[in-house]
């Protein structure tokens, strides 16, 4: 290059770096701003929990109501009657717990055949009630008192077999029958235990034959006179003993009654 023409140039030269550098230290474009490293992972936004509800006090009539409220009353306490009603239902479902295991009735037939039972068992005080009531001295009229008591368990009986049915009716006709014979028949062999000679199981069956044929569960005299037949000296003493506890009880029974129909 000419000499002449070095120097213009070189100063041509050094005003356009000047310019450039001014350029870029004064640039007014949006800031770059750096891309993520591709190892580095984005973690998303967080959330921030939503506000719980302001709490607001009752209102004042809600509050008064709860005030007035009663508290829970307990379970009343059963009467004197109520409890004795609830034994001679337990009493009942004790006596006949071997029919009704036989029958399997449904609860709510269960439960009313109970009360039945129970009824029927009681027919002697209610007849007696009724005549009272009605203003007449069963003692000085036998013959009304036994029509009445008889008209309450034929009631009763009609009730029991409409419930029953025929089938399960004449099962439970049976099992009373022997069920008086089976705690006579205890008893005596409770007797006879200390002297170790209990009745057999034929003497059984023929002193419950002999029961049955008199209709009744009790030793009458003449299920004495016939078991001469057939038990020892031993065992008609000790039925002797049992015929009269049941003959001394049913006079104890037939003298309170008299007590309670003439009054104080």
């Amino acid at each position: 290059m000419n000499p002449r023409f070095a120097f213009p140039f070189l100063l041509l030269l050094a005003a356009a770096g000047t310019g450039l550098w001014w350029a870029s230290s004064h640039r007014t474009g949006p800031a770059e701003v750096p891309l993520p490293s591709p190892t580095t992972a984005v973690s998303p936004p967080v959330a921030k929990p939503a506000p719980e509800p302001a709490k607001t006090a009752p209102a004042p009539a809600v509050v008064a109501q709860a005030a007035e409220a009663p508290a829970a009353s307990k379970p009343a306490k059963p009467t004197k009657a109520e409890r004795q009603a609830r034994k001679q239902l337990a009493r009942t479902a004790e006596i006949y717990a071997g029919l009704l295991a036989e029958l399997k009735l449904p609860p709510d037939k269960e439960a009313a055949f109970i009360k039945l039972l129970t009824d029927r068992r009681q027919t002697t005080n209610d007849a007696v009630g009724a005549m009272v009531e009605s203003g007449n001295d069963p003692a000085a009229d036998p013959e009304a008192f036994r029509q009445t008591l008889l008209a309450n368990r034929d009631d009763l009986e009609a009730q029991i077999k409409t419930l029953l049915g025929d089938e399960n009716y004449i099962e439970y006709r049976t099992y009373s029958l022997t069920l008086g014979q089976q705690s006579t028949v205890q008893k005596v062999q409770s007797l006879l235990t200390n002297q170790a000679e209990p009745l057999s199981a034929d003497q059984t069956a023929q002193l419950n034959a002999a029961m049955t044929r008199g209709g009744t569960g009790h030793i009458t005299a003449d299920v004495l006179q016939e078991a001469q037949a057939y038990l020892s000296p031993a065992q008609l003493a000790a039925l002797a003993v049992i015929a009269e506890e049941q003959s001394s009880a049913a006079k104890r029974a037939r003298a309170e009654k008299r007590v309670v129909t003439k009054g104080p």
